[in-house]
């Protein structure tokens, strides 16, 4: 794992405070993706999306985050093996294995504030437990 992607964990819950304010996405409270491939990409995307929504861009060159957004997507997508994923292994992490989680990982992570995601540090359980360890952090 990249240290960049720990040290932000280690400096997301005392750097700095954020708004309290959730995703401003209006999308559907659910999420139905069925290919697992396309489910994995869409996990790593929602993560990114909210990590650059959160931190600001002095935070994230501290932490050593691609420059982007999209570049943080094309770091995560590969850190989770989103090419090889399968219903049965949605990512390379150990604690999604399923399709069902998959979308609720991301269904949680639209849902949570700014506040909640920056208090978690790098227990992104703590506020989308689907996700698991199926983060490209």
């Amino acid at each position: 794992m990249n240290v960049a992607w720990r040290v932000l964990g280690c400096l997301v819950g005392s750097a700095f405070l954020a708004s309290a304010c959730g995703s401003d996405d209006s999308s559907p409270s659910t999420s139905s993706i069925s290919d697992p491939v396309a489910l994995c990409k869409a996990v790593t995307a929602e993560e990114c999306k909210r990590i650059y929504e959160c931190f600001n861009a002095d935070l994230r060159a501290l932490a050593q985050l691609p420059a982007t957004e999209a570049e943080c997507v094309t770091q995560g997508e590969a850190m989770l093996g989103c090419s090889t994923a399968t219903a049965d292994k949605v990512c390379a992490g150990p604690a999604m294995e399923s399709l069902a989680q998959g979308n609720g990982c991301i269904v949680q992570a639209k849902a949570a504030t700014c506040a909640q995601i920056t208090n978690a540090g790098a227990n992104i359980a703590a506020y989308a437990p689907a996700c698991g360890q199926c983060v490209p952090l």
